[in-house]
């Protein structure tokens, strides 16, 4: 009978004996959960804890090794459940960075190191092609890094 889910429509518990509620973090059935203090189930909310971020779906189990939207920005959990920030991420055969925030850089240039690299729409590092602005093209070799800025007039000639 014990340990088991209760579940209302206002809180979603687990019972771990007749009158006691799990708190915390909990692993149930290889999955992740935190309950607050008061036993309930966080679902569909970010939980700031020992200094990492971790996300909770709307079934209360903790988000592993995904992109999830948040305000209209994309964030990335590893595999651990942690939200990354200021770090690249291989994801595909695409490239991405995340900010300090944690929040996917989009459609700007970045400093990394001591190479500057182009992050397009989409958020991916454009690689091998010219970067249009201002009447002036950028060219970012197979690594993604800056290599030369030419005028447009010479992109042309070739």
């Amino acid at each position: 009978m014990y340990p088991c889910w209760e579940r209302k429509p206002e809180y979603t518990r687990y019972k771990l004996n007749a009158v006691e509620y799990a708190t915390g973090w909990q692993e149930i059935d290889n999955k992740w959960y935190y309950f607050d203090e008061n036993g309930n189930m966080l679902k569909d909310i970010w939980l700031y804890d020992k200094d990492n971020w971790y996300y909770f779906n709307d079934n209360g189990e903790m988000v592993k090794d995904e992109w999830k939207m948040f305000n209209n920005d994309w964030f990335y959990v590893n595999n651990d459940g942690k939200m990354l920030n200021s770090i690249w991420i291989k994801f595909g055969d695409s490239w991405y960075f995340l900010d300090e925030t944690g929040k996917m850089v989009k459609k700007k240039w970045i400093k990394y190191e001591n190479d500057w690299f182009y992050l397009n729409n989409s958020g991916i590092m454009a690689v091998d092609t010219y970067i249009s602005n201002k009447g002036k093209y950028y060219y970012v070799n197979n690594r993604g890094a800056l290599e030369s800025i030419v005028k447009k007039s010479k992109i042309n000639k070739k």
